[in-house]
């Protein structure tokens, strides 16, 4: 409980006013939120993927450990600046840059992901491509006063498609191009610009 007291004298003797409240309810939602954020702050630390979160300006407020490893940004250094000056986004194929995510949904208020063959260029100068998904933090009355950014690093799944795909279109003993890629290329190639054409397949025995 919480006493709040206040002297005051009537001209002959002194007396004491006094003011009990009985602060369980405060309490025990101050003790909820505490609850709350820790568990919060556990899921951050040990999730997966990279978590970003921006205030309105798009500045950096918060991110966890996994957004620390991909960006190679230490969390003192990234905390308080632009989500640009971390996140340098360009596309994998052209080079060209990527449309800031975190203002996209600043201005839209809605969720969105990146484009596909979208790539960090991290603080090593590293290309790390990833996906994510961006959304905005929104107070009861709507407003938008936050963006948090999921995101994770697929190199691993980028080198996997590559290695299937190497291995659709090759012999795995030799090397070379198997019958697949010769039929499939033969849709390309098989065109009156081409012609006359020949193709000759022989078994190497």
């Amino acid at each position: 409980m919480d006493i709040y007291s206040c002297p005051f004298s009537d001209g002959k003797k002194t007396l004491l006013f006094s003011i009990v409240f009985d602060a369980t309810d405060r309490e025990n939602y101050r003790n909820g939120l505490h609850k709350e954020r820790q568990m919060l702050e556990t899921m951050l630390r040990f999730i997966d993927d990279g978590v970003v979160i921006t205030d309105s300006s798009g500045v950096i407020t918060n991110l966890n450990p996994q957004a620390q490893r991909i960006t190679g940004w230490d969390y003192e250094l990234a905390v308080g600046r632009p989500f640009s000056d971390v996140f340098v986004l360009q596309n994998e194929d052209t080079g060209e840059p990527v449309e800031n995510p975190i203002q996209k949904v600043l201005d839209s208020g809605t969720i969105i992901g990146l484009a596909n063959h979208t790539t960090l260029v991290n603080r090593r100068g590293q290309l790390i491509p990833i996906t994510d998904s961006t959304a905005p933090i929104k107070a009861e009355n709507g407003e938008v006063f936050g963006v948090t950014m999921v995101f994770r690093d697929v190199s691993a799944e980028k080198e996997h498609s590559r290695q299937i795909r190497y291995l659709s279109y090759h012999d795995l003993l030799t090397g070379l191009y198997n019958r697949r890629y010769v039929e499939e290329a033969l849709t390309h190639i098989d065109i009156p610009a081409n012609l006359p054409i020949s193709v000759i397949i022989g078994d190497i025995n």
